[in-house]
Parts: structure tokens; C-alpha cells; sequence
């Protein structure tokens, strides 16, 4: 972590004062990549933040702001790509090795390299220079809104094993539906810089969050934002539909583990046995989403295509069968 970065840290915490207007907290911009180990001085930093955002493009307040706590900016991806693993890992060794607090800085690396070629595209119709910088700030932004649903654990019954339960998964679904328009199209519709590096001394600002200078929208952009505009809402449907109002205390997920633990795609066999129920929406017989059951919450609601049920509202023969096999599946 750079030396700024690191003081502002452990004198604020993990949260930052308001995450839209400045980064801060922990924030992935506090650690350069591995291969950025040159010390710089004052005036280096200066002309170093200068080179990235351009000359006289922010205002003189914000740039001793940003020398002072010297956070580092990446200019392409492969710094932006580093500088999410070092805060992961960093993360990591500050809570729970991959735990549910890094997983989005993980998720969004993992997104990176799997969909390089995409990043690229987007870069480049962003126009601003900045595109990296830009998600980056979002990967950030996505951390703090997770810091402070952890917060208000703090007053509930058991908050630690609620937290982990139901906040597992959060920044991952977070990212994965804001970059779609990166990894599918090449673009990114709803990324902008914090407000105090839009502040300009005069003129344009590069980095404002605009796709062209100047102020205007690539062409793939304006017709990717018209497409999104056409589409229909998505029913949300009531909160049960999301969140399962009366979670069995003996289906729920141990403490300290998640869910890929016991269900993924190289332990198939556990997600078998259950049986059907009807479905929340269709009202359908459709299998149960023991997301629901076993982490008390399923992301994707309404549209889930599996049956969301309440515990408490199972037949007693099927609560049997269940309680069965989760029992098998823990204790395995």
C-alpha cells in the first residue's frame, strides 16, 4: 500500500466518508502494482497525477488532496488488473483469506482476465483515458456498499453467521450485473469518476465520465443506452421472493462457511434428494433453490427458476427429507 493511502486507513477504518465525492476507507487505489517500487517525491507525484487526468484539468485544491494521500491510478489494464489483486489479497490478510469481503475485488479480476478482450474494446470507445480508473471506482464503491450493510449487522442476533449468510455473494452479483455491458458488448453504460476528480480549474474535463471529448457518446454506446431504455422492468415481486422470511436455523449454512462450500459443480450429488416444491411465481412443481433455504436469500428473486419457499411452510414429510439431507451434506 502507498504510505498516504495506509495512514488515511488506519485512521478512518474500512469505511469511507462518502465514497461518491472521494474515495477512502480502504479503497483499491491505496496499492500500486509490484512493478510501481519507485519512491517519488512531492513534485513527482504531482506531475504523475497531472500526466493522467492532464494538465489543469483539476482543481488545485483536489490535486494536493491527491499528492498527499498518493493513491495510485492505473492507464491500462494491466495496472488495473494488479491493483484489484493486491486489494484482494491485502483484504484477505486483514479479515478471512477469500472471504465474503474481498470477493468483489476477486470477482472483478477474475471478469478481467476472463474477458480481456472486452476491457480492451471498452477502454478504447470510453475515450477518456480514464476507463480503467472509472472501474475501479466502481469495484470501490460496490466494497463500501458492502461495509455498511455489514454495519448494520452489528445490533442484530448472532451478526456475525447473519452477516456471512446473508451478505455472501453480494459484491459478486453486484459486478457481475454492471459490467455485462462490458463482457457482452464491449461498453460500459453507468461509470463515472468521484466528484471531486471531476472538479475542473476550467475547460473540459477528460475524465467526467463522458465516452467522447468533448462531452459526447461513441455511437456503440448511445445505441447500447437506447436498447436498455426499450427494455420492459423486471418484475421484483414481493421481498419473500428474494429474502426467506423464516430461515430454519438447521438448514442454514455453518458458521464460517459459504455456500460454494457444500454446493458447486464439482459436488453435484448434494444438490440432489430434495424434493420438489411449488414454484414461488409459475406455481409450477419445480426443484428447490437451496440458496434460499441455506443461505436464507437468493439474488436472483422472481426470476429464480427454482421454487422459493419458506421453511416454515413445508409439508412436515418434506421437512423431513430435508432436514435429512442437509444434515448428510454438512456433516460430510
Amino acid at each position: 500500500p502507498t504510505r498516504g493511502g495506509l495512514t488515511e486507513f488506519w485512521s478512518r477504518g474500512f469505511l469511507a466518508e462518502n465514497p461518491l465525492v472521494n474515495p477512502g476507507g480502504f479503497t483499491v487505489f491505496m496499492v500500486k502494482p509490484g512493478f510501481e517500487t519507485d519512491v517519488m517525491t512531492t513534485e513527482e507525484r504531482k506531475q504523475n497525477v497531472q500526466s493522467k487526468f492532464g494538465d489543469g484539468k483539476l482543481s488545485e485544491e483536489t490535486l494536493k488532496t491527491l499528492v498527499k494521500k498518493d493513491w495510485h491510478f492505473p492507464t491500462n489494464f494491466y495496472e488495473a488488473l494488479q491493483q484489484l489483486k493486491l486489494a484482494a489479497q491485502l483484504l484477505d490478510l486483514l479479515t478471512r483469506d477469500k472471504g465474503i469481503a474481498s470477493e468483489g475485488f476477486w470477482h472483478a479480476a477474475k471478469l478481467m482476465e476472463k474477458h480481456g478482450g472486452a476491457f480492451f474494446t471498452a477502454d478504447s470507445g470510453d475515450g477518456s483515458g480514464l476507463f480503467y480508473v472509472k472501474f475501479l471506482t466502481y469495484v470501490d464503491r460496490t466494497f463500501q456498499t458492502f461495509c455498511k450493510d455489514l454495519v448494520k449487522y452489528a445490533e442484530r442476533k448472532n451478526p456475525i453467521r447473519r452477516a456471512a449468510r446473508e451478505l455472501e455473494g453480494s459484491q459478486r452479483k453486484e459486478i457481475e450485473n454492471a459490467t455485462w455491458s462490458i463482457t457482452n458488448q464491449g461498453i460500459m453504460l453507468t461509470l463515472v469518476l468521484p466528484s471531486t476528480l471531476r472538479q475542473t480549474s476550467g475547460g473540459n474535463n477528460r475524465g467526467a465520465g463522458n465516452n467522447e471529448p468533448g462531452g459526447g457518446k461513441s455511437p456503440g454506446r448511445k445505441k447500447a443506452e437506447e436498447a436498455q431504455q426499450k427494455k420492459p422492468p423486471k418484475e421484483q415481486g414481493p421481498e419473500w421472493y428474494k429474502r426467506n422470511p423464516n430461515v430454519n436455523v438447521d438448514w442454514a449454512l455453518p458458521r464460517g462457511r459459504r455456500f460454494g462450500d457444500f454446493f458447486n459443480r464439482n459436488l453435484r450429488a448434494n444438490s440432489a434428494g430434495f424434493p420438489k416444491a411449488e414454484h414461488h411465481k409459475t406455481k409450477k412443481p419445480a426443484f428447490l433453490c437451496l440458496a434460499y433455504q441455506a443461505r436464507g436469500e437468493c439474488f436472483e428473486g422472481g426470476e429464480c427458476k427454482y421454487a422459493h419457499v419458506p421453511s416454515d411452510q413445508f409439508r412436515e414429510e418434506d421437512k423431513v427429507i430435508i432436514n435429512k439431507r442437509f444434515e448428510e451434506i454438512y456433516s460430510s
